[in-house]
Order: C-alpha cells, then sequence, then structure tokens
C-alpha cells in the first residue's frame, strides 16, 4: 500500500496527513443557514459561524438525537427546539465546526453542495439501555443506539448489529413515566407576614431540592425478536412524538406486505400459474388441479 504524502486529504475531507498521523483538517467550510448562501471557511474549534452578510450562526447539536444545526445568534435566548426531534432548548448545547460537519458529513449534508438525497424522518436513538430481549445476541444491560432509518431498524451495540425490516415489526410502543419531588417544606409563622416570609423560605427550599425522575420504556416487537430499552434521560411523551414518523413507516410497510401481489400475499393469477405448473409436472390431476382452482375462486 503507499503512504499517504504529507498535506494529502481524506475521502472524506475532514482528514489531513501530517506524516505520520492523521490531524482534523485545520478549517472546514460551512454554508451560512442565514439565507444568502454564502460559505465561511471557519476554524475547526469555532462554535458559530459569521458569513459576509453579518448573519452570525450558532453551531449547534442536540444531546438527545445528536443532531446538529444551526441557531440564529439572536435566537440563543429563544424556547427552540431540535428540528429532528423536537426536543427543547435544555437539550441544545453548541458544538464545534469539527463535531458539526463530521455529524452533517453522515447525514450527507456536507460539504456543501453535495446533493445528496437526506431522509428528514430517520431517528436515532443513543444510549438506552436493553432492560429485556428474547432472539437477540445482544446483551442485557448494553447501552443500544437504535437507528430507525428509511427501510427499518438497525440495533447497534458492543459491535454487534441487528436489523429489522418495518414489513417485520409487529408493535413499537413506548411508555414510561416522569415523577417531581422535593423535601416538602410547608411554610409557616405569626401573623401575614410571618406566614408569607414562612412560604417564601418553603418554596426556595423546596426548589433548589426538587429532583425529577424519567423512565421510558420502549418495546419492539418483530417477527424474530423481541426489545425492551430504558432511558432515564428523556421523557415518554417526547419520544413518542419523535418517533410519530417511524410508527407511519411502520403501518405503510406492512400496508404493502399484506396488499395483493406482494411476495407475503401472492395474488390469485400467480397461485393459478403455481397450481397449472403443478398439473403440467404430474403433481396435481386434472381432478386435484380443478378443485385446487374452485378453492382458490372461491
Amino acid at each position: 500500500m503507499t503512504a499517504p504524502l504529507a498535506g494529502q486529504l481524506s475521502d472524506d475531507g475532514l482528514w489531513a496527513w501530517e506524516g505520520k498521523k492523521w490531524m482534523h483538517v485545520p478549517q472546514v467550510d460551512i454554508e451560512c443557514a442565514g439565507g444568502c448562501g454564502h460559505i465561511v471557511s471557519t476554524e475547526q474549534g469555532k462554535k458559530d459561524v459569521k458569513c459576509p452578510d453579518g448573519h452570525r450562526q450558532d453551531l449547534v447539536a442536540c444531546k438527545q438525537c445528536r443532531g446538529t444545526f444551526q441557531r440564529r445568534a439572536e435566537n440563543r435566548q429563544d424556547n427552540l427546539r431540535c428540528p429532528h426531534c423536537g426536543h427543547p432548548n435544555d437539550y441544545l448545547t453548541t458544538v464545534s465546526a469539527w463535531e458539526w460537519v463530521v455529524d452533517q458529513s453522515t447525514r450527507g449534508l456536507w460539504p456543501p453542495g453535495r446533493g445528496i438525497a437526506v431522509d428528514p424522518e430517520r431517528r436515532v436513538l443513543y444510549d438506552f439501555t436493553l432492560a429485556a430481549a428474547g432472539g437477540t445476541r445482544i446483551p442485557y444491560g448494553a447501552s443500544c443506539e437504535i437507528d430507525f432509518s428509511s427501510d427499518g431498524v438497525r440495533i447497534t451495540a458492543h459491535g454487534l448489529e441487528e436489523f429489522t425490516s418495518y414489513a417485520d415489526i409487529l408493535a413499537l410502543q413506548v411508555s414510561g413515566s416522569v415523577k417531581h419531588s422535593s423535601a416538602g417544606v410547608l411554610g409557616g409563622g405569626f401573623g401575614v407576614a410571618g406566614a408569607a416570609e414562612g412560604m417564601l423560605a418553603a418554596s426556595v427550599i423546596n426548589s433548589l431540592t426538587s429532583t425529577t425522575s424519567i423512565y421510558s420504556v420502549v418495546r419492539l416487537a418483530a417477527r424474530n425478536a423481541e426489545y425492551v430499552f430504558v432511558s432515564h434521560t428523556v421523557d415518554s411523551g417526547s419520544l413518542n412524538m419523535t418517533l410519530t414518523p417511524v410508527q407511519l413507516r411502520i403501518r405503510q410497510a406492512q400496508a404493502v406486505a399484506q396488499s395483493p401481489g406482494s411476495p407475503a400475499n401472492p395474488s390469485v393469477a400467480d397461485e393459478l400459474t403455481k397450481l397449472a405448473q403443478l398439473r403440467d409436472a404430474g403433481v396435481l390431476s386434472d381432478a386435484e388441479f380443478a378443485a385446487a382452482k374452485a378453492r382458490l375462486l372461491g
């Protein structure tokens, strides 16, 4: 194998050979999301970009789905949601230009002008623990990545990968609970002023000691396997909304599988052809062929 030349770039344009090892390229090209179409060469460690027209965009990632996007700098304090999975502003964090383009590259959105089709309804869940299962090689307790792509579900953990097409999925169910608790201090005191001060102090203590417990369960039942995943970081309500496009894909795949003429449900003409072939091969007599044909035609 020929050794790389100094300064040579990798095929994806994200790495450069520096004589002894591959290093991050010092700068990456990012297209401004402000509508101007400018492509800005940005230092790979920066967390925002500014185009010649003055549009400043933060480079943002969702902590839940890991999806990246650009956020206008003036909208930093707004209650925004992740455009990929719908999680609220609390789940958003700024990332370096390098991290941003790596995710964009995996989605076919980088470098600018690639023109690769992107699946807007793909959903990926990270860090879901496999709590119970059957028919799988993935061990219990493994932290799994669940990728709901265009053709089915890929579950990855511990170097293992298992795939199930949407047509083979029998059920996708989400359940769970969110519990809020605090110290439970009650305020009080002598007189109106004392009572008000006591209640104020109690509310402060309760707010400082409040905790939220999240427990979400995802059950994926397929023809040959069943998985039960648990998460303590994402609530079931948001998760149900996130997986709405997936539920639709499952129903569509099942409808196609059950339609006349599909491999699982061959048409009457296909069945008649098979019966005729069996008769011609001598497997069925003329009488048996006629009886089978009558049953097929109802």
